[in-house]
């Protein structure tokens, strides 16, 4: 068989320095038509009066200060429902360097989702951006922007987004699940008070990193043994970290704390450092096999074949790119995918209407002594609106963020091309105007709705469009299997009320404390 041209040059690059920084690309593309937009720009408001939270440069630094000593910088919400209250769904704020228009009415936002163009842009991510170029390492589909974006995502979603290929790693995922199902047993027993599970946090992340390793590398670490795994732990304490110090990097410009090596961008720095260097030991473990088998005329059968071993195959990106990908990948799947379990363990505890439903559903479908599957998932349409219930009130995010690509409508407001936007995703998932009684856990509204007439875009956990977040299957397939099997086994009791704080992501403010009951036969 012919080797692809990226396998080749890794055997012959695999001494000589992985990566190399790519820069960025422009993109000329343009804009769909927006079909909703019914004022012409030309008889719209002009951008200036679009309403302004303008505290000026010492008010700023002031409410700054004062947003950290109280710590109210990290439960943003509280202003940002102020500031809707004051001036309506639609305002622009400095942050930084950048002025941001926020959009907090569902409606409004799929105006600008609908003209985010060929090769839709984000907000810049500076801090994660300047790492990369510091350090001389490719970018990946989260970092790429216009053609390049588009090659990788094409080139990923073949292996990410489609139904039947992550309905392919059931297996490895549900291997993992056992491994989770027993460690919260043990973890259990040996606390022996109360049926609390101590810690489960870190149970959560240890088991998110492992099921990611499974799928991307097709190895499973067996990190959820009783055994200790320092590298592991680091990673992930890494990933706290990098997130942690994001949110703080945005407020002064990151170039600012490089120029003076701050203490923040020290941290931020090498907690990159870390994860970079911790990915790479696996992924040359499995690059190594992959271009050793493809080098011998073996055969790579890539409709089973894990992510590393599909992407090396296919050909399609660079190996500096692949290795960017699957560390981000990674790193993304630490710190996301298990603090929105967290919060829908969390849920199902506090609701016990929703977990009396939900078990009923899961005893309903899967047969008795059988393990959940993709297919028993298919029909469970509680346990999925359990995941859309909780995703509506715990956005991983508050925001998703777009820059438009034309001058376009918004609320009656002209606004120029490069206009930085950010859909207020908390604001809109508890707006009441979308959602009957917006602060109470209700699984059952996204069944009726579905019924009835369902409007996505008043609840955007993942985003949305060619840019939502590439791992979205993956972590409801890894989310959907483990809640069924735990609700399986167990009966959930909180004991303790837990509230929301953010970092550059949306997770509990405590330790959950959860019982875990054994359900009787």
């Amino acid at each position: 068989m012919a080797i692809p041209s990226a396998a080749l040059r890794y055997l012959g690059r695999q001494n000589s320095g992985i990566f190399s920084y790519v820069r960025l690309a422009s993109s000329a593309a343009t804009s769909p038509k927006d079909e909703s937009n019914n004022i012409d720009i030309e008889n719209a408001k002009p951008y200036d009066q679009v309403p302004e939270v303008n505290l000026g440069a010492f008010k700023n630094i002031f409410f700054m200060v004062d947003a950290i000593v109280r710590g109210t910088i990290q439960k943003p919400w509280d202003s940002m429902t102020k500031m809707r209250q004051d001036f309506g769904p639609i305002w622009k704020q400095k942050f930084g360097k950048y002025v941001m228009v926020s959009v907090a009415d569902p409606q409004l936002f799929e105006t600008v989702l609908r003209n985010e163009g060929k090769y839709p842009r984000r907000g810049p991510f500076e801090p994660w951006l300047a790492h990369r170029e510091e350090r001389n390492l490719a970018l990946g589909v989260l970092l790429h922007e216009g053609a390049d974006w588009h090659r990788n995502r094409t080139a990923l979603s073949k292996r990410m987004m489609r139904p039947r290929e992550v309905a392919s790693y059931t297996d490895a995922v549900n291997d993992v699940i056992t491994d989770l199902t027993n460690k919260v047993v043990r973890a259990r027993d040996g606390h022996k008070k109360d049926n609390i599970v101590p810690d489960i946090e870190n149970i959560l992340f240890t088991w998110s990193l492992d099921s990611a390793c499974a799928i991307i590398l097709n190895k499973k670490l067996n990190l959820l043994d009783d055994k200790p795994h320092p590298e592991a732990q680091e990673f992930i304490q890494a990933v706290h970290d990098m997130f942690d110090t994001t949110l703080w990097l945005f407020f002064v410009p990151t170039r600012v704390h490089q120029k003076f090596n701050s203490w923040i961008w020290k941290k931020h720095a090498r907690a990159w450092d870390i994860i970079y260097a911790t990915a790479k030991k696996l992924i040359d473990e499995k690059m190594n096999d992959v271009t050793k088998r493809m080098a011998a005329g073996e055969e790579i059968d890539t409709e089973e074949a894990d992510f590393v071993t599909y992407m090396v195959a296919q050909g399609s990106l660079e190996i500096d790119e692949i290795y960017a990908n699957a560390t981000e990948l990674l790193a993304a799947a630490v710190d996301t995918t298990s603090n929105t379990f967290l919060w829908t363990l969390y849920c199902v505890a506090k609701y016990p209407h929703a977990q009396t439903a939900l078990y009923e559903e899961i005893k309903r479908v899967v047969p008795a002594g059988e393990t959940p599957t993709h297919e028993h998932i298919n029909r469970m349409p509680y346990l999925k609106a359990v995941l859309r219930e909780t995703m509506r009130l715990h956005p991983p995010v508050i925001n998703i963020s777009r820059i438009v690509e034309k001058e376009v409508t918004v609320a009656g407001y002209h606004m120029p091309a490069g206009t930085l936007f950010a859909g207020q995703t908390w604001l809109m998932g508890r707006d009441p105007e979308y959602f009957e009684d917006p602060l109470e856990f209700q699984p059952e509204r996204w069944i009726r709705d579905e019924k009835e007439h369902f409007y996505g875009f008043k609840s955007l956990p993942f985003g949305y469009g060619p840019r939502m977040c590439i791992g979205k299957r993956l972590a409801e397939l890894e989310i959907h299997l483990a809640l069924a099997r735990l609700c399986q086994k167990f009966i959930l009791e909180p004991t303790t009320d837990v509230e929301a704080k953010m970092t550059t992501i949306v997770a509990p403010d405590r330790p959950l404390n959860l019982k875990f009951i054994d359900r009787t036969p």
